[in-house]
């Protein structure tokens, strides 16, 4: 077992690696993880990211009741460049949310989605994007999971060419393949 020390942490890679069917899912879960990190986005101690989404008091009961937040439709390109499924928009910065989308009479929907499915749209460091939109999977921990599985875009491979090389010798790929060969 070797421990890796990435930005001042500690982490057995090879035991992360292990909640893994691929090398790919690995990389790119590490990836977001290390880009939410340089970004200052808290993760939570259960490996969730604390998101929000401003609507109206109405649809925001009735998300919480039914455990669905159902993508509304994105104009191909906009924030994303991309032609996007119907999608969900969610924020990490509360306050930020509330005064972009918000507009003080809105309901809030608080929800935590562990952060290998974070995406961001382009380059907006605001916001997150969920095609198809997201389901509770947790009551009690209120964790949401996306509906429609995360595709790497061109924006979110980026990060995981800038972390893939944790030093010269040990790439994600291949700490993911040796701990799988347990």
């Amino acid at each position: 077992m070797k421990i890796y020390r990435i930005a001042q942490e500690e982490v057995d890679w090879s035991e992360e690696a292990l909640k893994y069917d691929n090398s790919e899912d690995f990389s790119s879960a590490y990836s977001v993880k290390r880009n939410l990190i340089d970004y200052g986005i808290p993760i939570n101690d259960n490996g969730t990211v604390t998101l929000y989404h401003s609507t109206s008091p109405e649809i925001a009961q009735k998300i919480k009741e039914e455990g669905i937040i159902t993508g509304g439709s994105t104009a191909t390109g906009g924030m994303t460049g991309l032609a996007l499924e119907p999608s969900a928009f969610f924020g990490w910065n509360q306050d930020w949310v509330k005064g972009t989308w918000g507009k003080g009479t809105s309901g809030l929907v608080v929800i935590n989605v562990p952060y290998q499915y974070i995406r961001q749209p382009a380059q907006n460091q605001d916001e997150v994007y969920f095609e198809g939109g997201l389901k509770r999977v947790d009551d009690v921990n209120n964790i949401w999971e996306p509906i429609v599985r995360p595709r790497d875009t061109f924006y979110s491979r980026l990060p995981s060419i800038k972390y893939d090389v944790l030093n010269q010798e040990n790439t994600l790929r291949g700490i993911w393949e040796k701990a799988h060969k347990r």
